[in-house]
Parts: structure tokens; C-alpha cells; sequence
């Protein structure tokens, strides 16, 4: 049997979605579309993910050593390809072969890998290349992804006649007017002045707004004139935010529209998913420490952050939970940057340790990196439910002074009981129960249990004042 070697470099994310095939060629209407999933790392247990594939979940189980390859006909795909069918597994996947795309979530529902591919042509995948851009490839299975020139040249000139868009972009968002990035990739279009529209859209309604180069305005509007081509292919890159004045939260569509100015034929992506998280701004509070040290000033734009993933509650089933942070550098040299996080409230942090998942990162020259934080808390530390925060620190090397991201968040774990606090120095936590469950607590004020204790002490002594006086008349 032939060893499938990967030469995908080592990256942050540990389990990675690698290849997709939507488009195969066989005798059962795409019945053996696949999705390949690799594993840069260790054995590990996947039991209880979930991959979506084009909106169809995929309930995963067991362990994934190097690679698993997910299709909806297991035999009638080992009749196309001759792999070890251990690594198969059949699933209901929904590949739409005008472009679609896929998500895998960890057994906590955090996104571990997505991506959002563009039309592809028959028996094509999008594959994830050695340099982790993704390129329309032939199919390899089991085995390295390359995509040689002469691939490209047969997809390109395949596709000669049909002007295709795919659009890249953050998978989550804030809905409090951040800026994100979305970048069209333009294939087969004449030289020609463009017109541009990217719809951001909760159903019908244009939530989002698009920066024209002046000004701020809805995506319901076109941005005549956007851009020119001088070639067939083109990159542009657009921003935009979601309009704060909305206040949507959830899933929302987002697809690009593009037609040659002053005509009416119009070029549209697939209409994709886009998460619109609440935003959870930054907070001052009482974990303050003195800031000497003064950090450089540096533009808004100089370096982006997004940090994703955090969940809302963490109860007995994420405990340990994993963040995603991603880093734009838009500066002209490559940055080291330090990143770690923890749990805590007051001054006492309910992480392992403050610095326990402290990992480093390089991002270079005009580009961006991500990795993740795996977090874990100290169960034995944490008493009570109720608020906590989760603090996120990012440095660049060169500086001392970190940047701090903090967030609000709710602990719940069951067995744990949750206090509540009183304003009144008088009240104290009684251990009678009001009734014969025991599992309910009484709280009286120190003047309700002098009363309580008098009625005992009154009764005591009329109890004794009548023994008395009959054992008196019996003498």
C-alpha cells in the first residue's frame, strides 16, 4: 500500500479542510463529491464534529491520524480512486458546483477551518497550496496538493469564455461598524471600466455599507466606475462594515455583482454565508496594571486584529475552548508578534496560568497570519458562577506594552451554585431549609434570628415554670 505523503508546511490550525471536489465526473449526479480533511499534527479525536458541505452537516467520529476524505457514495467512490478505504467516510454532502462553501466545527461548535470556493469546472477541486493560498487544481486525493502550470493554463483557457467572480472574506464580523475586508478575484473579464456592488443582505434588507474611495454607502447602491481592467484578471480588494444602526446579529448573504459600465449584463459570485457576531467592545476594569512604558504610536491601519471564536457561556462542555486571533500587517516589513490569553475576575485569573497558552507569531510584509489560543480553566479554583472576563493580549516584539482586548463573558458550570451578593452587612446565609428540601438555603437578617431565638427561649422557660409547679402540687 502507498504511503500518502502531505507537504503542506506546519500551521497554526492543527486539522485543516484541504481539498474540495464538487464538480467529479461519474455516473450518479456528483454522488462522489469529496471533501478532503488533513491533519498536520498528531492523532487526533474528532468524534462529534461537524463539517457543513454546502449546507449539509456531517456528524465526524473517531480519530484522524494524517488525513479522512468525506463523500456521499463511499463505494462508488473507491471505484474512481484506489485509497484506503479507512480514511473514507460517507456523509450527505451538498456541493454546488457554481461555488458554495465549507465549514468544520470542533466538537464545542467553534469554527475550525472554512472556506468559500468559487464555480468550479469538471473533475477540478479547490486545493490548498504549500504557500496556504487556494487554487483551482487537479484532483489528488491522499496525496500533495499541486497545481502545475499547465493545470492552470487548461482551467484558464477552459474558462476563456465565462467571466467568473469569487470573493474572499472574513467568516465572522462585528456588527458595531468594524471595518473587514472582502477581496474579489475577477477571472476572463475584458479590458474595460467596471461597476461594482457587493450585497450584504438579512434577507431582503442591505445591512452593510461599502466605502466608494469617498464615502460611506449602503451596499443596496453601485459604485460606478469602481475599477478598470487592463487584463482579463484582476484582483480588487473592498471594504466594508455592517451598519451599526441595524443591530442584526446572525447569519447573513453576502455576494459580489460586477457589470461593464453603462450596459446592463450583469456578473454575480455565489451568494455565500457572512457571521454577524454582537460586538463586545473593550472595557476598562479592575485588572489595570501600571503602564509605564510608553508604546508607539501607530496608525489605525497600521496593523489589523480580529479575534473570533470566543464563546458567549462556558459551561461543563467548554471549559477548555480554543480562540482564533488573525493579524493584518500592513506595513512594508514583516512583525513578530506575542499572543496569549486567560480567564479572570478581580485579580485572580481562573486560566492554568496567565501566560500558559503564550505562543508567538510572524506575520509578513502587507500580509496576514492567524493561529489559535487553546484556553483551559482551572475548575478546582472557580466557586461560583456567574460574570468573568476573558483577556486577550497581543504584542509586537519591538514594543513593550502589549495591546489588551477584554471581553465579557459567563461561567455556568453545573454543580456549581451561583451567589448572589447582599448590600445589607447585617445578612448572613443560614443553614435551616425553609421546607424538607435541603437543597434550599435560608437567609435571615441577624434581627430575625434574635427574634427566632427568643420565641425557643421563651417556650424553654414556660416549659420549665410548669414542671416546676407540677411537681410542687404532687409534694
Amino acid at each position: 500500500m502507498a504511503l500518502a505523503i502531505f507537504l503542506i508546511p506546519i500551521v497554526s490550525a492543527q486539522i485543516i479542510i484541504n481539498e474540495v471536489m464538487p464538480n467529479p465526473i461519474d455516473d450518479c449526479s456528483d454522488c462522489t463529491e469529496w471533501v478532503e480533511i488533513y491533519n498536520n499534527e498528531s492523532p487526533t479525536n474528532i468524534s462529534l464534529w461537524i463539517l457543513n458541505a454546502g449546507g449539509k452537516n456531517i456528524t465526524l467520529n473517531g480519530f484522524i491520524e494524517d488525513y479522512i476524505i468525506v463523500t456521499k457514495n463511499k463505494t462508488k467512490f473507491l471505484q474512481i480512486w484506489q485509497i484506503n478505504d479507512s480514511k473514507i467516510i460517507q456523509g450527505t454532502t451538498s456541493l454546488n458546483n457554481d461555488g458554495d462553501e465549507v465549514i468544520l466545527y470542533n466538537n464545542n461548535l467553534s469554527i475550525m477551518d472554512n472556506v468559500a470556493y468559487p464555480p468550479i469546472n469538471e473533475n477540478k477541486t479547490y486545493s490548498k497550496l504549500l504557500n496556504l493560498s487556494w487554487s483551482i487544481c487537479g484532483p489528488t486525493p491522499s496525496m500533495q496538493n499541486n497545481c502545475s502550470q499547465s493545470q492552470e493554463q487548461e482551467q484558464n483557457q477552459s474558462n476563456q469564455t465565462n467571466p467568473t467572480i469569487s470573493i474572499n472574506y472574513p467568516y465572522e464580523v462585528l456588527n458595531n461598524g468594524t471595518e473587514f475586508e472582502a477581496t474579489l478575484n475577477l477571472s476572463n473579464f475584458e479590458p474595460a471600466s467596471y461597476d461594482l456592488k457587493i450585497e450584504i443582505k438579512n434577507g431582503t434588507s442591505n445591512i452593510g455599507r461599502i466605502f466608494t474611495g469617498e464615502e460611506w454607502q449602503s451596499t443596496f447602491y453601485w459604485i460606478y466606475n469602481a475599477f478598470s481592467l487592463s487584463s482579463s484578471d484582476f484582483l480588487h480588494i473592498a471594504r466594508l462594515k455592517i451598519d451599526p444602526e441595524k443591530s442584526f446579529s446572525g447569519v447573513a448573504s453576502i455576494q459580489a455583482k460586477v457589470r461593464k459600465t453603462n450596459t446592463s449584463e450583469i456578473f454575480e459570485s455565489s451568494s455565500l454565508n457572512l457571521i454577524i457576531l454582537p460586538s463586545a467592545p473593550m472595557q476598562e476594569d479592575e485588572e489595570q496594571e501600571n503602564e509605564t512604558d510608553i508604546q508607539e504610536n501607530e496608525s489605525q491601519h497600521d496593523y489589523e486584529y480580529f479575534i473570533t471564536n470566543i464563546p458567549e457561556i462556558i459551561t461543563e462542555n467548554n471549559t477548555n475552548f480554543t480562540i482564533s486571533i488573525r493579524i493584518k500587517n500592513n506595513q512594508n516589513e514583516s512583525k513578530t508578534f506575542e499572543l496569549w490569553s486567560y480567564v479572570y475576575r478581580a485579580n485572580k485569573c481562573y486560566s492554568q496560568d496567565r501566560e500558559a497558552n503564550k505562543k508567538e507569531m510572524i506575520v509578513n510584509a502587507k500580509a496576514e497570519n492567524s493561529t489559535e489560543l487553546y484556553n483551559q480553566l482551572n475548575l478546582s479554583e472557580i466557586k461560583e458562577n456567574g460574570d468573568y472576563k476573558l483577556k486577550v493580549k497581543i504584542l509586537r516584539t519591538e514594543i513593550k506594552t502589549p495591546k489588551e482586548f477584554t471581553y465579557n463573558r459567563t461561567i455556568n458550570i453545573s454543580g456549581i451554585k451561583s451567589f448572589k451578593s447582599f448590600n445589607d452587612e447585617n445578612e448572613e446565609i443560614s443553614s435551616e431549609s425553609h421546607s424538607n428540601n435541603s437543597n434550599v438555603i435560608e437567609y435571615l437578617s441577624k434581627s430575625e434570628k434574635i427574634k427566632k431565638s427568643s420565641a425557643y427561649i421563651f417556650l424553654a422557660v414556660c416549659i420549665a415554670i410548669a414542671a416546676y409547679i407540677a411537681i410542687k402540687k404532687k409534694l
